[in-house]
């Protein structure tokens, strides 16, 4: 029987009280059909925590502790870094997709956006 490939995200604690919940991990099936935009769109529907103090939520996305993708709670669409990048090219030698999430304060997530623009 072949193995399915699955999504695995992760994500950091926003809270002393989520840290109970810890480790955030979520699988999903992976349809190799799908893109980094559906997926992405998926984890902040579907994972991401929305209620929180403080403002709205901004996340950065990283694969293989690379930075792929911005993730605001307050944008329709998920901002992917690197255009021409697929989903196949995220995949790891298991066949499978991992994700982890890093929230961020407003000042620092406006410094991150700004040197990832300056590298791509």
């Amino acid at each position: 029987m072949k193995k399915k490939n699955k999504i695995i995200i992760t994500r950091n604690s926003v809270c002393l009280a989520d840290d109970i919940y810890a480790p955030h991990e979520k699988k999903w099936n992976l349809d190799l059909k799908s893109s980094i935009h559906k997926i992405l769109q998926q984890c902040k529907s579907e994972y991401l925590p929305t209620n929180l103090q403080g403002g709205t939520p901004r996340w950065i996305a990283k694969c293989d502790n690379n930075v792929i993708a911005v993730v605001a709670q307050s944008c329709k669409e998920s901002t992917i870094i690197k255009r021409k990048q697929t989903l196949e090219s995220l995949i790891n030698s298991d066949g499978n997709l991992e994700l982890r999430f890093e929230l961020l304060p407003e000042n620092e997530f406006k410094s991150v956006i700004k040197n990832i623009t300056e590298k791509t």
